[in-house]
């Protein structure tokens, strides 16, 4: 296992001071973030700048195991489904562009509301279908994210996700955070969630007023060493990637590079205590 970041939580920061500052703190890799506000959004890198960013990764040591899209898969208007359709060619390409993991992993989460499951899972496997075929077609993976409060909210949810899509494109992006702000413990969802992720995010998070909020790794009551003891014994090998939530980079007083240095101390701490 290694430690990334994901670029979510640097929406203001040029790739030439953001990069090698987490290569700097020890990062081993970078999830970037594709949305219109960020330096890596795929309309804003022709050719010459991609060739740029590749050798700045390089150059930095830092490998790339997924490209965050930002797309609303559940969204009501069907023009947006075509829209994020093209999005995700266009982060395909990108992908194969940067030399991201073989194959590139693409994640996002999927909307939607908890309390519409039963109405709204099977237009979620249509829709996951529709991505599949451009995932197939371009060569990448893509990494659905279970989210609080929306549709697939539950393991067991997920796991009939992948199981009603029955597509080899279509895996998980494991973020526990989600699944312990409603109470389940590390082992209710890392035994039945690994074997069909291919992605994870970590962050703490609590309830406020009944409200979520969340929180940088460390910031929070979550137990990293237990999490990454059970993370081993399920047979996880890939990275820990730390998801800033926009609750906190959106704030004023937000420092984007010590949010990075506090969450790699966070999991840096915690794998040596677990011994992993």
């Amino acid at each position: 296992m290694n430690i990334a970041y994901g670029t979510y939580g640097m929406p203001n920061l040029p790739l030439e001071v953001a990069l090698p500052a987490l290569a700097k703190i020890g990062y081993d890799g970078v999830e970037l973030a594709l949305g219109p506000k960020y330096p890596t959004c795929p309309d804003k890198l022709d050719h010459a700048a991609r060739e740029r960013l590749a050798h700045l990764l390089t150059e930095c040591e830092l490998a790339v195991p997924a490209l965050m899209l930002l797309v609303n898969v559940l969204a009501d208007d069907p023009a947006e489904h075509h829209r994020n359709l093209d999005e995700l060619r266009r982060a395909a390409a990108l992908a194969l562009d940067l030399d991201a993991r073989t194959p590139p992993v693409i994640t996002f989460t999927m909307g939607g509301s908890r309390d519409r499951y039963k109405e709204q899972r099977d237009e979620l496997v249509r829709r996951l279908r529709d991505y599949a075929a451009i995932a197939t077609g371009e060569g990448v993976l893509l990494a659905a994210e279970p989210h609080v409060g929306g549709t697939l909210d539950r393991p067991d949810r997920a796991v009939w996700l992948i199981e009603a899509v029955g597509l080899p494109a279509v895996r998980l992006n494991f973020d526990i955070s989600h699944f312990d702000l409603l109470g389940l413990g590390i082992d209710e969802c890392v035994s039945p969630l690994v074997p069909l992720s291919i992605h994870t995010h970590v962050k703490d998070g609590h309830l406020v007023d009944g409200k979520v909020q969340f929180l940088l790794p460390g910031a929070g009551g979550f137990d990293y060493v237990a999490y990454l003891r059970a993370m081993k014994a399920a047979g996880w090998d890939g990275c820990l990637c730390v998801e800033v939530s926009g609750q906190l980079w959106s704030k004023e007083d937000y420092d984007p590079i010590a949010a990075a240095e506090f969450s790699y101390g966070t999991l840096r701490r915690a794998f040596d205590e677990a011994g992993v």
